[in-house]
């Protein structure tokens, strides 16, 4: 059992890890789009990154279940597996996963007790620090082979200093306009700055506007497009989605691409594909929060992946008779991305309280009929009668998720005996 003294490291560490600036909280001000501080840092550290084989995920939305579905088809097949996505939900920690188990506190104050003297020599971003401490986690374990998602866009990401065995760029749609142009053409070309001289790279279905933004991108960099699998069988997975059979058309082909490399036999991939959640850790995409009950949550948080998850919910549940709770950032407010919602019977708003977060106002502004939330016992038990005959959806926002997860936690806690 760790020390006392060790547990006041470990909170010290997560306290400077807490107050760093987030995109999370504070927007565009936490981040930095430009390669030169953390390349400054690598130069001065070791460029330890280059000794660990990657496969890099960019795309609008996706990537994280594109990521988690390689985690678990290496991990399965016996690679130990290195899986580094954002955002975290509950715990920093979750950011850095081997084999689908996040990284123990022990390691994280080693990574602070042996980098303080060089990070005190640079000025770094919450997610580029995030993306040193991947790389130098999956170093120090030995991973065969590391899974890496973009944070945002992917040109000037944290991320792109690897050189992968290759890149992958899920999908193209409108989200974080502001840092990556308001038109496909302009996001697609900030996405496609991943690819890499002599790197094969597979897309998923993307608009032919952003597809030629990225052949024309690979064209001129020396990439190698490979043409994506389109699979005869319907291959099951535990992750829902209408975007199901393309997701699983990009893990195959990458598989199929690094096959001399990373060998994976057909059976590992299709265990995999069955227990994703358990192999990568996977949380926060149509997660059923409670087993016998009708209650989900989902982070999407644009048009594209709001519209995704209530066309593929719709085919299980009545949504004219679910409940829909909807926590947002202000930035993510519009008429198209909130049009999904007006098809549920009761549309609730809970405001949260980072700086960037939507209000009530803000939000009814886009449905009227929306009513307030707030946390109370009282309020999810209510959600909880409902769940166990109708759908109730928690969405809007990965950040969220620990709100939820906090409030079912506190129910539990406090409910009356049975």
């Amino acid at each position: 059992m760790p020390d006392s003294g060790f547990k006041e490291r470990y909170r010290q560490v997560c306290a400077r890890l807490e107050a760093m600036p987030r995109f999370s909280t504070v927007g565009a001000r936490a981040a930095n789009f430009a390669l030169e501080q953390i390349q400054d840092f690598f130069r001065d550290a070791g460029a330890f990154y280059r000794n660990i084989p990657v496969i890099h995920v960019a795309g609008t939305n996706g990537k994280g279940t594109v990521c988690s579905m390689l985690a678990a088809v290496y991990t399965q097949a016996g690679y130990s597996t290195g899986l580094y996505t954002s955002p975290h939900l509950t715990d920093v920690r979750e950011r850095f996963r081997i084999n689908g188990e996040m990284m123990q506190p022990e390691d994280l104050v080693l990574f602070f007790d042996e980098m303080d003297s060089v990070l005190d020599r640079h000025s770094l971003t919450f997610f580029e620090l995030t993306t040193i401490i991947a790389f130098w986690y999956f170093n120090r374990k030995g991973v065969d082979l590391a899974i890496i998602e973009t944070g945002l866009g992917g040109r000037l990401d944290a991320t792109n200093i690897v050189t992968p065995r290759m890149s992958v760029i899920t999908s193209i749609g409108f989200d974080h306009m502001e840092q990556l142009g308001y038109t496909l053409s302009a996001i697609a070309a900030e996405k496609a700055g991943i690819l890499k001289p002599g790197i094969p790279y597979v897309t998923g279905d993307v608009p032919e506007e952003a597809a030629a933004v990225i052949r024309k991108a690979g064209e001129h960099c020396g990439a190698v497009a490979v043409t994506r699998l389109v699979l005869q069988e319907s291959l099951p997975t535990d992750v829902g989605s209408l975007h199901q059979s393309t997701n699983i058309g990009i893990v195959s082909t990458v598989v199929t691409t690094l096959q001399e490399e990373f060998p994976v036999i057909t059976q590992d991939m299709h265990s995999a594909l069955k227990n994703v959640r358990a192999l990568s850790g996977l949380q926060g995409r149509l997660e059923q929060l409670h087993p016998g009950l009708n209650l989900f949550f989902d982070g999407s948080h644009n048009r594209d992946a709001i519209e995704s998850v209530c066309n593929y919910l719709a085919g299980r549940f009545d949504l004219s008779r679910a409940t829909v709770v909807v926590a947002m950032m202000q930035d993510k407010l519009n008429a198209e991305t909130l049009a999904s919602f007006d098809v549920f019977s009761n549309i609730y708003y809970l405001q949260l309280k980072q700086t960037r977060a939507a209000t009530f106002r803000d939000f009814r502004k886009f449905l009227p009929r929306a009513r307030s939330m707030d946390v109370s016992r009282e309020a999810l038990a209510e959600l909880l009668e409902t769940a166990k005959t109708e759908l109730v959806l928690f969405t809007g926002s990965f950040y969220f998720y620990s709100v939820v997860s906090e409030w079912l936690e506190h129910y539990k806690t406090n409910a009356p005996d049975k």
